[in-house]
């Protein structure tokens, strides 16, 4: 059982799940998800590991290197947790977007790329997904993701995040980049993901 705060939005909108970075929590993308979709229902969750005070979604070995088989266990707990929660709550999967910062981004590409949950896309600030995965394994057409990547980001290597990007569009996503300075959502990012979730809507209409 996961922690989690709902804020309701507009009958008949879309629903965002935001999963926040390490040492944030349950509230931390609450603000973002409405600015980006302002009628969206929002949930936040909050993730189950504690690594030294800090709230996190899945244990890494050390910064970069990441604890795959505890992502694989947490990642499907975590898809049968917000598969019951779309049922209890009533919303629809296939009208819902993740949205994540930092290690919440990472969570969030598992659950859409190796965990199959049947999302419609996702909003991602600076992610990292150090694997190299079976393209012909992996179907997300007509998937829309929004990606938010730093040029110089302390934390995540420039070919990681472009790493991120390509492989979304060899799964056939429908991939919109956008490139920061740092490890952040800056205004500017989050005014590109505003215009793309207009954009998504008027194209879904």
């Amino acid at each position: 059982m996961y922690h989690y705060i709902q804020k309701a939005g507009e009958p008949g909108a879309e629903t965002f799940i935001a999963f926040h970075g390490t040492g944030g929590d349950e509230t931390d993308l609450i603000s973002v998800a409405k600015a980006i979709a302002p009628d969206a229902q929002v949930i936040g969750v909050r993730g189950d590991v504690d690594e030294n005070g800090a709230l996190r979604f899945f244990k890494r070995i050390k910064e970069g290197q990441y604890d795959w088989k505890d992502l694989a266990e947490r990642g499907q707990r975590l898809r049968t947790f917000l598969t019951e929660l779309a049922e209890q709550e009533q919303f629809s999967l296939d009208q819902t977007y993740l949205l994540g910062f930092s290690n919440g981004a990472n969570m969030a590409y598992h659950l859409m790329v190796e965990a199959g949950l049947p999302v419609k896309g996702a909003y991602l600030f600076a992610p990292m997904y150090p694997k190299d995965l079976p393209k012909d394994h992996i179907d997300l057409s007509g998937k829309r993701f929004f990606v938010s990547m730093g040029k110089a980001d302390p934390i995540v290597p420039l070919a990681e995040s472009k790493r991120v990007a390509k492989q979304l569009k060899s799964f056939g996503a429908i991939v919109a980049e956008f490139w920061v300075e740092s490890h952040e959502i800056s205004l500017e990012s989050l005014q590109a993901a505003q215009v793309n979730y207009a954009e998504s809507l008027q194209a879904s209409q």
